[in-house]
């Protein structure tokens, strides 16, 4: 500033910078910052956070970031709370300039500024024309991922677009005013950053929400639902055709967008702002509803009740027209319409011996309409405020005494119309004025005379009498403010503003800081330190009016949505309390401000205040247009020229003696510091100050008093003190470093000596073998001439060696003739003899072929005789079943009861009986041994078919003994036939060399082939005769129908589960013809029982309720029902039940599929036990399809069960823990960490076994589903090591022993009944496999190497497993820690060690072994493959491998079966109880 110090030097000098964009100027201590209303880049940013970095104030260019700068070092050097009170008018700048406050800040402890600037991107607040306001608190992607941030200064920096949303309008003065207060308290911790944080608001502006004046605009937030909302959204809120202009709340502005801001965008950001902070998605459509309900309320009108036809005889009711925005609202308040109406048109008086219900007239209506928007408002910002501190605080933080408060809050306001808001706001800012005054003024001087100071002292004037006028003295009289007044007659009834206005002028009349004008009688002048102000009383005492009434209590309560009734009843426990007696609570919204108020000022009291003033250049937010009136007013009602002149002459630093010795004292010598042990502290600070020959300070009584320009003289001289002692520690650690490398070179240079004094003596043991080496050429040059002379004599020899070979050649030759005839004797006699060996041989064979075919004969001979002996036997028996006839009706009445037990064995030969006639026809044509006893017997086959029209049930027990016999003499005599073809052509092959047996062999083939002619004859007359037992058969087809169909469907060889495919078994477990049997009703009642039974999850001692109810409405239809209905019902459920577990299965529903398990399993033995109902019998046939159906639908549902376990594989995936394995996850040499992989599979095991648990599954049957997940997960490690040759190295084998730990562990705590012994039988293939892998592997190699049989050897080690998978193990096994991926020597001794065992025990299938192929000893074994090979003989089917679960399974539903399930009946809910259910 300059020196000069009157208003036109100040406003000359303010706007020169303004106009070059210089917008920081410095009073004193405090900052002036003018508002551009334009971006400038230059002025934020990373670069320039650099250059405040670590300076003290004054040493850069004025800047909001050096105050920032100055706060933080001040908490950190003084160890006590700071503030930064940001101050102006509307549209001054206060909520960007704390913005850039909060920005630097979380910034400041980061990193160093260099770091920082290379891996942040800085905070720019003004990037672009017409920037939203709103994105002005989101930091860029770069700087959220910056590594050494603290998310607590990212949340608050993202807390900034939410609360503008929620809390910010657009005024005549500011297109983004804040309508409240903000104290942002940040608390550090020792080393300087943040750990917590907390924002404090103040007197949010409620009429806002139903009431706007024609320039301004409601919170942003609404705009931007009405722009922004998905149509999704705006489905679920209710405003699919909807706009700005249709909600009266908005459109009674003529102002319904902001030039250069997109509401659409904003709203998107504000989402993302919500989810950054914490809110759920729930959570966040849930305030959008109160927001949309907001907006519709405002919709509801009203009309008097006895204008309409209605039956209210007075009140208000709501118009026609507003009917879908009373039902929009209700539905999104989630309260019914009818209570929504009466909480709005409607009031409940209390009187002393009775309630009474009135209802409001239109007018008051409209206002309980209003009143009910602007509490779900206020309460929803409240909300919003509390998530972003309670994501903000930190549980670690107990205590912080280092903090940095922000104060950003509305500026004085002074409009054409003032009410109560701007009253409160204009007492807000007299408060921090009178702060500002004793902070910069008063406190200035009283802190000068206490110390003793030579000063002079500067008037300055004093706003108590204001706040004495606005708040009250207090004391006895009470009534001595507005404030009070204004809450008395609030609590009066039926005051208005009239009343409140005389009280105001027979109260404080005499007051000097008030004025009353008669030209406006319901009106009052308030003198502010900025001006005065005139406040209209109209609408004072219902804005001061904060109730919360009865019926909007209760109707919150009464809504279904939990977070209305959280967000509107907190605070609201004593409303409606009976010993009250009222029906609504009053409180005044001034004494909640004042309290709030009061809270502040004694919280900034506490703190170290450091001052902006925003100033606003000029009224219409222009760019460039400088007003110097307007911000010369500005200046003098924020005291800045008092400030200065203070500043100017007062002493804006100070210190205890103590502090500045302890900081300061660093600047005496040596001498002078011990010369000064035994001073007191005011002597050593006078004497530091004296002897650095400084000026402008005074020594008061326990402080010293520095001018400005004094500290940092200070500072700089102890900078430059450290920086000479840190330079003199470093050169002493650097000698320290030198010393110790040249003792280390010492050492170094003794050892490389002694290498040297080694390499000669080396070289002269080199010199010594050289030495040796020449003797020893000399002599060997010295006997070459003698070599050569021998070679000489040698070569003479050999010509005589050579004559005697020539003479023992011509020798040889001539007696080769003599040979060749001894050579030709001996091969005759070994053709001869060869001859009689292949003779003798051929003859044997011969020999034995015939004695093979005399016993074959006379096996065929044997037969025939037993054949005819069985045909006399059916003669014999056939002749007396007419006798068993009379028998058989005398006992008829004794084996109908038999029949019942007998149902199940015969029901299969009965269908064979109807279902094959035509196959029936085939074979009876080929049956020649009974047609004697069909010729004999024809009379008597004539009164049985008699007596099987009287009785069908001897009937078809007769035909199918009948059938039985047919079927054995068939296949007899098909073998028969083949025999004697056999034998037929054996016989002619042999003629010529057997003649003598051949005739005996033709004459038996000739007996046979006659007699089996004879029986052909026989067959054919037998066949005439089933014919007509066919036809008499259909006449008692409709009688056996029904019986037919129920043994076919309950036959478990009709099943065959074990050759017929899926698919058939599923078609006939269905059993569609047997549900259409049923009427359509009965149908219905079945539908119906299966779809509502399956929809109940709940259990009843450990069993479902679905159980309880079918097996009960079984019981009901056993009564009711016809046999055959009743079973094609029995025969549907499995079907249905099959099928529900199919459909939850798909859509991966496991607490359903369970369900239906546990279902199934209480079905099997609830159908076994009739249910203890009064007057309740059935008859024995349903009792026995009963029991029929248990044990199908139990412990034989072979199909569900088989589904159950394919739903534990997929879920389980046992794969992917070889795959973890194979590729090495958390592998090291010292340590092994179980992969993420093995975690996943571990929390799906878990996850099946809490579905167990909450299917309430007994401990038998969990302990059976666990051993089969754990047998799945063994065999498939097995396969996949047994496949994959990736998966055999020492790391992979080393993982999977360490997931096969994890797992038993896993096992043993979340199933008590388990033991360590089941668990490991249960994984003893992977466990044993592993094991060999990693240590019984090399130890057998060599061994083997050795000579130890290898049978010994395996013993104990692989019994788990063939020697097929031992060799395919060792064969891809490879050590990738030492070996890479090669095999030793010994692993290739105990390959062919192996290949040798499997030959031996395999026999003439060894060739199907697949060899390794052995490259080198350096070299992986290549494995081949032959063409018969295949994979089935090592790997196990985990699929289909369900044998074992399906045993286990049946004995542990045996044991788990209840001795009486409805033994506690009695207890059970009523709707099972009932003996009908439908």
């Amino acid at each position: 500033f300059s020196p000069v110090l009157h208003d036109p030097a100040v406003l000359k000098n303010l706007g020169l910078r303004y106009l070059c964009d210089d917008i920081y100027t410095y009073s004193g201590q405090i900052l002036i910052a003018v508002n551009p209303f334009k971006p400038l880049k230059s002025l934020y940013g990373p670069t320039m956070m650099r250059r405040y970095y670590d300076k003290f104030l004054g040493d850069a260019s004025p800047h909001v970031y050096a105050i920032a700068e100055q706060a933080y070092k001040s908490m950190l050097i003084d160890r006590g709370p700071q503030s930064i009170l940001i101050s102006g008018e509307s549209g001054a700048g206060k909520t960007e300039t704390a913005k850039l406050v909060m920005q630097y800040l979380a910034m400041r402890h980061a990193a160093p500024p260099r770091q920082r600037a290379s891996t942040s991107e800085g905070p720019d607040l003004s990037e672009a024309k017409g920037a939203s306001p709103f994105t002005a608190g989101l930091v860029s992607s770069n700087a959220r991922r910056r590594r050494n941030s603290n998310p607590v200064e990212q949340q608050v920096l993202q807390s900034n677009p939410l609360l503008e949303a929620f809390g910010n309008a657009k005024t005549v003065r500011n297109a983004n005013s804040s309508r409240f207060g903000k104290y942002v308290d940040l608390k550090f911790n020792d080393m300087g950053q943040i750990e917590t944080a907390h924002i404090e608001t103040y007197l949010l502006e409620r009429t806002r929400v139903v009431q706007l004046s024609s320039m301004e605009r409601s919170y942003h937030i609404f705009y931007q639902l009405c722009k922004g909302a998905s149509p999704e959204q705006r489905e679920e809120l209710y405003l699919q055709s909807h706009t700005v202009s249709d909600f009266a709340y908005l459109s009674c502005s003529e102002v319904l967008g902001i030039d250069g801001v997109d509401d659409a965008d904003d709203f998107s950001v504000t989402q993302r702002a919500m989810s950054l902070i914490g809110i759920s998605e729930g959570e966040q459509l849930e305030a959008l509803k109160i927001v949309s309900a907001i907006l519709h309320m405002g919709n509801i009108l009203f009309s008097d009740a006895l204008e309409s036809d209605s039956a209210v005889m007075d009140g208000s009711l709501v118009k026609d027209g507003s009917e879908k925005h009373l039902k929009a609202a209700a539905s999104l308040l989630g309260v019914q319409e009818d209570d929504l109406e009466q909480a709005l048109t409607t009031r409940t008086i209390v009187a002393p011996d009775n309630t009474y219900r009135k209802g409001l007239s239109p007018s008051d209506a409209v206002k309980a309409r209003d009143a009910l928007s602007k509490t779900l408002y206020e309460k929803l910002f409240n909300w919003v405020v509390e998530v972003v501190n309670r994501n903000m605080h930190s549980d670690s933080a107990t205590s912080h005494k280092l903090s940095i408060g922000i104060l950003d809050i509305y500026g004085f306001e002074s409009f054409k119309t003032n009410s109560f808001e701007q009253l409160c706001i204009n007492l807000a800012n007299e408060h921090l004025q009178q702060h500002f005054n004793f902070q910069v003024l008063r406190h200035e001087q009283e802190e000068y005379t206490k110390e003793g100071i030579d000063w002079k002292f500067i008037d300055f004037q004093d706003n108590q009498e204001v706040l004495d006028t606005i708040v009250g003295t207090g004391g006895k009289n009470k009534l001595s403010g507005i404030m009070p007044i204004l809450d008395e007659c609030c609590r009066l009834p039926r005051t208005t503003a009239a009343d409140f206005c005389f009280s105001l002028k027979d109260k404080l009349g005499s007051n000097s800081s008030m004025m009353f004008h008669k030209k406006h009688p319901h009106c009052f002048e308030v003198r502010h330190y900025a001006g005065p102000v005139m406040y209209d009383t109209t609408h004072m005492i219902e804005k001061n009016k904060d109730y919360i009434v009865l019926e909007h209590t209760n109707l919150a309560k009464s809504s279904t949505s939990n977070f209305l009734q959280v967000l509107f009843l907190a605070g609201c426990e004593d409303v409606g309390d009976s010993k009250t007696k009222t029906t609504f609570k009053l409180r005044t919204v001034s004494s909640i401000f004042s309290k709030q108020l009061k809270e502040l000022m004694s919280a900034l009291c506490q703190t170290d205040p450091h001052y902006i003033r925003c100033i606003k250049p000029n009224y219409s937010c222009l760019r460039g247009n400088f007003v110097a009136g307007y911000v010369n007013e500005q200046l003098a009602y924020g005291g800045v020229m008092e400030a200065i002149r203070i500043a100017r002459s007062g002493f804006p630093s100070r210190k205890h003696f103590c502090d500045f010795v302890y900081r300061y004292d660093i600047l005496l010598d040596a001498k002078t510091r011990e010369m000064c042990e035994d001073s007191d502290d005011k002597h050593v600070t006078e004497l530091i100050l004296r002897t650095l020959n400084l000026q402008r300070w005074q020594v008061g009584e326990t402080k010293v008093f520095m001018k400005e320009g004094v500290v940092p003289i200070l500072e700089n001289k102890r900078n430059a003190i450290l920086y000479d002692a840190v330079v003199c520690i470093q050169s002493h650690f650097r000698s320290h470093l030198v010393q110790r490398q040249v003792k280390e070179m010492r050492e170094a240079l003794v050892i490389i000596q002694s290498y040297w004094r080694r390499e000669l003596a080396k070289k002269m043991f080199n010199d010594l073998k050289v030495a040796r080496a020449a003797t020893l050429i000399q002599s060997s040059w010295r006997m070459l001439p003698h070599r050569k002379r021998f070679v000489a004599h040698r070569r003479n020899q050999k010509a005589i060696i050579i004559q005697a070979c020539v003479r023992s050649y011509f020798a040889r030759k001539e007696s080769d003739a003599a040979k060749l005839v001894l050579i030709r004797k001996a091969r005759k006699a070994s053709a001869i003899n060869i001859q009689r060996y292949w003779r003798r041989h051929q003859a044997q064979k011969e020999f034995a072929r015939i004695k093979e075919e005399a016993a074959y004969v006379r096996n065929l001979e044997d037969e025939n005789r037993y054949l005819k002996e069985q045909i006399s036997l059916a003669r014999e028996s056939i002749s007396k079943s007419s006798e068993e006839d009379a028998a058989t009706l005398e006992k008829m009445e004794g084996l109908k009861a038999e029949f019942a037990k007998r149902l199940a064995s015969l029901e299969g030969k009965l269908l064979d009986a109807t279902t094959q006639r035509d196959n029936l026809l085939t074979e009876l044509q080929e049956m020649k041994r009974v047609q004697e006893e069909a010729t004999s017997s024809a009379r008597e086959k004539d009164q049985a078919m008699l007596a099987l029209q009287d009785s069908g049930k001897d009937l078809q027990g007769r035909i199918s003994k009948l059938e039985g016999t047919v079927d054995n003499l068939q296949s007899s005599l098909d073998n028969t036939t083949a025999e004697n073809e056999l034998l037929r052509d054996q016989v002619q092959t042999a003629q010529n060399d057997i003649k003598g047996r051949l005739e005996e062999s033709e004459s038996t083939c000739v007996n046979l082939k006659s007699e089996n002619e004879q029986l052909r004859s026989e067959a054919k007359k037998f066949q005439k005769q089933i014919l007509d037992l066919e036809e008499r058969l259909q006449s008692d087809k409709a009688t056996a129908n029904g019986f037919k169909d129920q043994l076919e469907m309950m036959s478990p060889d009709k099943l065959g589960l074990d050759e017929v495919e899926e698919s058939k078994i599923v078609q006939e477990v269905v059993h569609p013809l047997a549900f259409d049997k049923l009427s359509p009703e009965k149908q219905k009642d079945f539908l119906d029982l299966i779809s509502m039974a399956m929809k109940n999850l709940q259990y009843i001692n450990g069993t479902s309720v679905s159980a309880f109810w079918i097996s009960l409405t079984l019981w009901d239809w056993a009564r009711e029902w016809d046999a055959p209905e009743f079973q094609g019902a029995l025969d549907t459920i499995p079907g249905q039940i099959l099928s529900k577990f199919r459909e939850y299965d798909s859509v991966h529903d496991r607490s359903h599929c369970w369900h239906v398990i546990n279902t199934a399993i209480a079905l099997s033995y609830l159908s076994r036990h009739k249910p203890p109902l009064k007057d309740f019998e059935c008859a024995k046939t349903s009792e026995l399809q009963l029991a029929v159906f248990a044990t199908g639908i139990g412990v034989d549902n072979t199909i569900l069960f088989r589904d159950l376990r394919q739903m534990m594989y997929n879920i389980l995936n046992p794969a992917r823990l070889v795959d973890t394995a194979n590729k090495s996850s958390g592998l090291s040499r010292k340590r092994l960490d179980i992969p993420a992989t093995v975690k996943a599979f571990l929390l799906d095991l878990q996850g099946i076994m809490s579905d167990i648990e909450s299917a309430h599954m007994s401990n038998v049957l969990a302990k059976t589903f666990v051993l089969e997940m754990l047998n799945m997960t063994d065999m498939e490690i097995l396969n996949q090591l047994l496949m994959r040759r990736e998966c055999c190295s020492t790391s992979s084998a080393r993982i999977l022993d360490l997931t096969l730990r994890h797992i038993e562990k896993w096992a043993l705590q979340s199933c008590s009944a388990l033991s360590l012994k089941e668990v490991r039988w249960s994984l003893r293939r992977s466990i044993q496999a592993c094991n060999f892998l990693l240590v019984h592997k090399t130890d057998i190699a060599r061994a083997f190497k050795h000579g130890i049989p290898l049978t010994q050897l395996l013993e104990g080690k692989t019994d788990k497993l063939n020697l097929q998978q031992v060799y395919r193990l060792v064969a891809y096994h490879h050590d990738d820690w030492i070996l890479g991926n090669r095999m030793n020597s010994d692993s290739y001794g105990l390959l062919h060690g192996l290949k040798r065992e499997i030959a031996k025990n395999a026999g003439s299938n060894a060739h199907r072994m697949a060899s390794p192929t052995p490259l080198s000893p350096n070299h992986a074994v290549t494995w081949r493959t032959g063409d018969d090979d295949t994979e089935a003989e090592l790997l196990i089917d985990v699929v289909s491998a369900s044998i074992d679960f399906e045993s286990a399974l049946r004995e542990a539903l045996v044991g788990a079966t209840p001795e009486d399930p409805w033994d506690k009946f009695d207890q059970f809910p009523s709707f099972l109880r009932a003996k009908k259910m439908f």
